[in-house]
């Protein structure tokens, strides 16, 4: 289990401020609310995880520390054992031709605050603004049709036009499936069962600067 009180010490190191007062102006909460962090051994990530990509601080050397976690980024071995893989917006394309070949050589990133989940596919349309931003990657767990649930953010890569994040909406008949979206610019989607070749359930999402993907 990660103690709350040396992520919070090493964010501190990571921001270059000395006490709990400036750190809770930096996350924008309450200082008696660090304090509160600290006696539960509890945190809201969401505005660490903000506040990471503001001041480009990568979350694992927050929740691990440098030492404990570059090295095993040297080796695709390492690679391989550990971690959500990142799919930035320029693989999508290759990784719908050819997943199997590419996840092997992509880096990991690790959240411990989200069980079970294998791939993050990074955003590149604005359909579900507010809720996922453009640019923002969002965590996957696998997930299958037949237990799906209404109003859950999926991914869904399609074989023949690319990789699409949308809210399931219902089924509509024993062949097609309809999804809806975040933003009421863009129109509800119908598509056929037989042409998901992936499905993966949105269990997280986060806009983070990655410089060593």
């Amino acid at each position: 289990m990660l103690d709350t009180n040396i992520i919070l010490k090493r964010l501190k190191s990571l921001l270059n401020v000395k006490t709990d007062l400036q750190l809770s102006k930096i996350l924008k909460v309450k200082p008696n609310t660090i304090s509160s962090w600290k006696k539960r051994n509890s945190m809201q990530f969401e505005s660490v995880i903000d506040v990471c990509e503001v001041h480009h601080i990568d979350l694992n050397d927050l929740l691990y520390g440098v030492n404990k976690l570059r090295p095993q980024y040297n080796t695709v071995e390492g690679k391989d054992k550990m971690g959500v893989r990142m799919i930035t917006s320029d693989l999508q394309f290759q990784y719908v031709l050819e997943a199997k070949k590419i996840l092997p050589t992509l880096y990991s990133y690790h959240f411990p605050f989200l069980d079970n989940c294998e791939v993050a596919f990074q955003v590149i349309s604005e359909n579900m603004t507010p809720t996922v931003r453009v640019s923002s990657f969002v965590i996957c767990q696998k997930a299958n049709i037949a237990n799906m649930t209404e109003g859950g953010i999926y991914v869904l890569v399609d074989d023949h036009k690319g990789i699409f994040v949308h809210r399931f909406k219902t089924v509509l008949n024993v062949d097609e499936l309809l999804f809806t979206n975040d933003n009421s610019f863009f129109n509800d989607k119908i598509y056929r069962k037989d042409r998901i070749g992936e499905l993966w359930e949105v269990k997280g999402a986060f806009l983070a600067h990655l410089p060593s993907l």
